[in-house]
């Protein structure tokens, strides 16, 4: 960003070079002239000598100093987890892997190498690689600090955008049979957890969001309920709520009346415990909550999950997300449009929903053309559709 402007008879230049290399923030060159023609010239002398001194600035930088930086500078907006997420990767693996590496040395070489090392015994404690998954997530937080350096001309270009992160498999994941709900729904009935589970059910909410979800996000009249906030554990900080961080999870859904029942039974109970706790019950409009009204910690959510199905005798390779899986796969069979489901879901995507759910899709077109092909039997009981060789040709 350049300005020339005229001031008390003089023509002020002033033009952006950059950032400071340690401390990250704006710098800017000044001068002035005596005519707009003498500020024009000085103008472009002044870009100039910023372009020719750019690549200095890589050599007087380390990585780690422009990642501290950049975390500080950069990331102060992101949501709190995702920061806590960025700030873990820089320190404990990025920091101490490259960086002693002055920025101008940087290259793909030197990415390669420390994804390769990442995978094959990259954890913190020594005992083995990071998945594709999780080195994945490192090139992209080092490629958006690096193209972040390349913006502030310190670097002339992100040298991540040479190396191909680690492809990672499409993840697979488990349905519940009806049999296994019930089994689940059965153990789960008397206990604090009932209710979480019912809604997970009939909704395919995520834990999260669960956790989050307020008696006044609910229309009772309407059947429905928005999804607009989600509790997150953050380390060291505790459980804090904070609003969706996407336009399409933020989202509104259908509810059926025998949960709609269920959860008004748990509004009855929580309205005599606040009487009873009085100024002590914690105002967060919360309706899975703890006693006091305090948001309950996801976690514990995985934990009562797994130990009802550790009590149902179903294997502990299922996941409370299943119930999320299953919501969908059960929707689809059920007739709900792919579009459809993806709103439901709070998928960003189309794309999302249908990659995801592509293999439900698939076994219901093997459904349609089976029932087609059992439909065309003829009076004999011959498939037409199996038998080509039982048509009766006619003649050309």
């Amino acid at each position: 960003m350049m300005s020339i402007i005229k001031r008390n008879g003089k023509w002020q230049i002033s033009v952006e070079a950059g950032h400071d290399p340690v401390t990250g923030k704006r710098k800017r060159k000044y001068g002035t002239a005596e005519t707009k023609k003498e500020a024009k010239i000085l103008e472009a002398k002044l870009i100039e000598e910023y372009k020719k001194g750019t690549s200095i600035d890589g050599s007087k930088i380390t990585l780690e100093k422009h990642l501290r930086e950049w975390l500080k500078e950069d990331c102060a907006d992101l949501a709190p987890r995702t920061y806590a997420s960025y700030k873990m990767i820089v320190e404990k693996h990025l920091i101490p892997a490259l960086g002693k590496l002055r920025m101008n040395e940087i290259n793909s070489k030197h990415i390669m190498g420390y994804q390769n090392y990442k995978l094959k015994e990259g954890r913190i404690n020594g005992e083995g690689g990071l998945s594709a998954r999780t080195v994945q997530y490192h090139h992209r937080v080092l490629s958006r600090a690096l193209k972040v350096a390349a913006k502030w001309q310190i670097i002339e270009n992100n040298p991540c955008e040479y190396v191909d992160a680690p492809s990672v498999k499409k993840p697979e994941f488990n349905t519940f049979s009806p049999e296994q709900i019930n089994k689940i729904i059965e153990i789960a009935k008397g206990t604090w957890f009932f209710e979480i589970l019912i809604t997970a059910i009939y909704t395919g909410m995520r834990r999260g969001e669960l956790l989050g979800l307020r008696w006044s996000d609910i229309n009772w009249d309407k059947g429905e309920i928005k999804v607009r906030q989600q509790a997150q554990h953050l380390r060291n900080k505790g459980v804090k709520l904070r609003e969706l961080k996407t336009e399409s999870s933020k989202r509104e859904m259908g509810i059926p009346d025998n949960v709609l029942k269920i959860l008004k039974k748990l509004k009855s109970k929580q309205a005599e415990i606040k009487l009873q706790l009085g100024k002590k019950y914690k105002k967060h409009d919360l309706v899975f909550c703890y006693g006091d009204g305090s948001p309950r910690n996801p976690q514990g959510i995985t934990k009562k999950f797994n130990n009802i199905l550790k009590e149902a005798e179903i294997s502990q390779n299922y996941r409370f997300h299943d119930l999320r899986h299953t919501f969908a796969t059960l929707s689809l069979q059920e007739g709900t449009k792919m579009k459809t489901l993806q709103k439901i879901m709070g998928h960003a995507t189309y794309n999302t929903t249908a990659n995801t759910y592509s293999h439900v899709t698939d076994k219901m077109k093997k459904e349609a053309v089976d029932s087609i092909s059992k439909a065309l039997k003829n009076s004999n009981g011959d498939n037409m559709a199996t038998n080509p060789q039982k048509l009766k040709k006619e003649p050309i």
